[in-house]
């Protein structure tokens, strides 16, 4: 079975808030562009799907998919496991003051709906 994450979005997002995600060594930071979950989350599902695994290699193992206010992690490989960490953070990289990922404002690594 393929591994799947589910993190839920929640609290007050602004635009230009972050949403950090790292897998293994590498992070990578993306910009909200709308304070609507339901707006920004498709978006940032492509930004992730579309990231070059060249660069990402970690991050090209796994699909993102969404349904408001529910992002999901699929791995591509089933039996392949992964530890994806999503941080919500200010648009200057501080700390989280009202927005949300997993009901936390601290980083979490989402809920574990299927291991590998």
């Amino acid at each position: 079975m393929a591994q799947v994450q589910t993190y839920t979005m929640a609290g007050t997002w602004e635009v230009g808030d972050l949403i950090r995600v790292t897998i293994g060594a590498k992070t990578w930071d993306y910009a909200v562009t709308s304070a609507t979950i339901a707006t920004f989350l498709p978006l940032f599902v492509t930004a992730f799907n579309a990231l070059s695994a060249t660069d990402y290699p970690e991050f090209s193992e796994i699909t993102a998919s969404s349904s408001s206010p529910v992002l999901t992690f699929t791995a591509d490989t089933a039996g392949k496991p992964f530890t994806a960490t999503l941080t919500p953070l200010e648009s200057n990289a501080g700390a989280a003051d009202a927005q949300t990922i997993e009901g936390a404002g601290s980083a979490t690594t989402g809920t574990a709906a299927t291991a590998c």
